[in-house]
């Protein structure tokens, strides 16, 4: 348990002291765990930031991004949609933009939440089926 104290603290001693100067001793612990914390929430925020920055349209992609069926209203209530008569307009768009995944870049996959790795027809053809059920 002293070893461990002793692990965790540093030694501050200015270059012109000599050893028998008393020295500073302080822990190291609690600081790294503040900045890890610091780095966590600041990652945190970063990520609300995109979420807040993503359209309407790209909120969509995320939700039906899964492939599981759901409700225009379920749909609505994961994007933040209320109106679903606007919730239609953006999901006709989505589907368009379905029907030419392949031309559409690997960023542009990636920031919507789709898998980039398989073949982009069933993601395609996952979101059209989920979409088209939900008229």
């Amino acid at each position: 348990n002293n070893n461990n104290n002793n692990n965790n603290q540093q030694r501050l001693c200015p270059s012109s002291c000599n050893n028998d100067a008393p020295m500073l001793l302080f822990s190291t612990t609690a600081k790294n765990q503040d900045e890890e914390h610091e780095e966590e929430e600041e990652e945190q925020h970063q990520q609300q930031q995109q979420r807040d920055n993503d359209t309407i349209r790209i909120r969509i992609w995320k939700a039906l991004s899964s492939g599981e069926e759901m409700s225009l209203k379920q749909l609505g209530a994961a994007v933040g949609e209320r109106r679903l008569s606007d919730l239609k307009d953006h999901l006709s768009h989505v589907e368009k933009q379905a029907r030419t995944l392949k031309n559409k870049s690997q960023q542009w996959r990636e920031r919507r939440g789709l898998d980039t790795s398989t073949s982009t027809s069933t993601n395609s053809t996952s979101t059209s089926s989920s979409s088209s059920s939900n008229r």
